[in-house]
Formats: C-alpha cells, structure tokens, sequence
C-alpha cells in the first residue's frame, strides 16, 4: 500500500514530519514526493524483484524546502507481509557543491 510503517529520526528530521502524522500514510499523502510517478516506476522494479541501488530523486520538506537524496530499497518480509525497506541519503549540500564547482 505504500504506507509507512516505521520511520526514523533522521527521516523525521530531514523531512518536518513527525513520525505519529507519518506512521499510517504514504510521503504522497505527505506531501513528499515532487514527482508521484517517479515513485511509482520505483515501486514497479521492485515489484519485478530488482532491488534500488543509489537512484537520485527529490524531495519536498516542511522545513528545508526541496532537497537531493539518494534511494536504495528493496523488498522484505515482516511478519508474513512484504514490505519496501528503504534507505534515503540527502545529497543536497554534495550536489550544490559539484555544481557551483561546474
């Protein structure tokens, strides 16, 4: 269903969202996703059993604007059920310095 189940500190910090308004919905139902297809391509090669490896996408925040991050996930099983673990690096001060270097 996409919806989040867990999420960490670092995901509430990064985002502004408090991990009880996060629990329960999708980052679309969030707010977080700049492009909603984006996470659906995302979500059809996992489906296909591959596993996301450091694809760049971005992200609306409610306290830091628009950030670069960098996903890997892939598909696990909890308690019976399959569900997406996800691992999100913000690359947005790494970005900003290659391109003002450029």
């Amino acid at each position: 269903t996409g919806r989040l189940i867990e999420v960490n500190a670092a995901f509430t910090e990064a985002c502004g969202v408090p991990r009880e308004e996060a629990i329960g919905r999708t980052p679309v139902e969030l707010g977080l996703w700049i492009d909603p297809d984006e996470r659906e391509r995302g979500l059809a090669e996992l489906r296909a059993g591959r596993v996301l490896r450091d694809q760049p996408l971005r992200f609306h925040t409610r306290t830091r604007g628009t950030i670069d991050c960098l996903i890997s996930a892939a598909v696990v099983t909890v308690d019976g059920r399959p569900c997406v673990l996800s691992a999100i690096q913000d690359v947005t001060e790494r970005k900003r310095a290659s391109d003002i270097l450029a």
